[in-house]
């Protein structure tokens, strides 16, 4: 199809593409109220955007890609006064001429950017405001923190809300991440994590024992998960310089290989010293068939 443009005061039905799609602005979607889904399987290819979205007083739905958006110049763009929209990629979006993959800063804020596992984006990642930038979908995902503030500029909120992620490098930025649902694991530095009632934080990659870094303050909720994995001789660690408040969340042990009975393992530390008061997780250690036991000093959780 060459070029696909649904504007009306009021559209109801949504819009789907399986197929392949070309043209200038090669697939347009704009009024005033749209009710219903926008996804694409398929292949939407534009010479100035790809797909772009717009002039919506009211958007009742989601906007979703698994196949590809590419163009000469702007992937998927949100332009005019419009209202914020739900954004979800598990699949490729290209963007050239140096002009953004994804700019949302041509509407208004609130916009809320899903990564999936399969994700993959070339070009510059455009928020503005309060928008939010979120790892989720399902199945596993990695992404890389030092991506923040440099292919993904503008977000102020940074969730972590289904899948299992595992995340390598550093935020460099303030602002911190909430873990509400999956898990965050890996071997990256935050500036602050808070685990959510559902949520699971796993320091190292999955199946190896690793460390991960918080360079601010670390909060459980009663209900969130500390998954962390144990081998012969080290466990998974997180070094909290802030505060660490553990909730009562519960610890679950994975191993990694063969386990030491009776060897002591610190699976965190708080060099803010913040581990004092009875700030201690649940009592009880999900371990599978073995047993385990935790105990704390000042600084450490063992």
């Amino acid at each position: 199809i060459t070029g696909v443009n649904l504007f009306a005061n009021h559209y109801t039905g949504g819009f789907s593409n399986s197929g392949t799609i070309s043209g200038f602005n090669a697939a347009e979607v704009g009024g005033v109220t749209f009710t219903g889904d926008i996804s694409n399987s398929g292949t939407i290819t534009g010479f100035h955007i790809g797909l772009v979205v717009g002039f919506l007083s009211t958007f009742a739905g989601t906007i979703s890609n698994s196949g590809t958006i590419s163009s000469t110049e702007i992937g998927f763009q949100v332009v005019g006064p419009s209202a914020p929209i739900s954004f979800f990629d598990s699949g490729t979006i290209i963007a050239g001429n140096g002009q953004p993959a994804i700019d949302l800063t041509q509407g208004s804020p609130g916009n809320i950017l899903t990564l999936g596992p399969g994700y993959s984006i070339t070009g510059v990642v455009a928020g503005q405001g309060t928008d939010t930038f979120q790892l989720g979908g399902v199945g596993a995902g990695a992404f890389d923190l030092s991506g923040i503030g440099v292919q993904y500029t503008g977000f102020t909120t940074f969730n972590v809300v289904s899948g299992t992620w595992t995340v390598s490098n550093t935020d460099a930025q303030t602002q911190g991440w909430t873990v509400s649902g999956g898990t965050l694991a890996g071997t990256g530095s935050l500036p602050g994590l808070t685990v959510a009632s559902g949520g699971t934080f796993a320091p190292g990659n999955p199946g190896t024992p690793g460390t991960f870094t918080v360079t601010g303050s670390l909060a459980f909720a009663s209900g969130a998960f500390y998954l962390d994995t144990v081998s012969t001789t080290t466990a998974s660690k997180t070094m909290v310089n802030g505060t660490a408040t553990l909730g009562g969340a519960s610890v679950q042990i994975a191993i990694g290989s063969t386990i030491a009975t009776g060897h002591q393992y610190t699976i965190l530390t708080d060099t803010g010293g913040g581990l004092g008061g009875g700030n201690i997780f649940s009592p009880t250690v999900i371990y599978g068939i073995y047993r385990g036991t935790l105990s704390y000093d000042a600084d450490d959780v063992f």
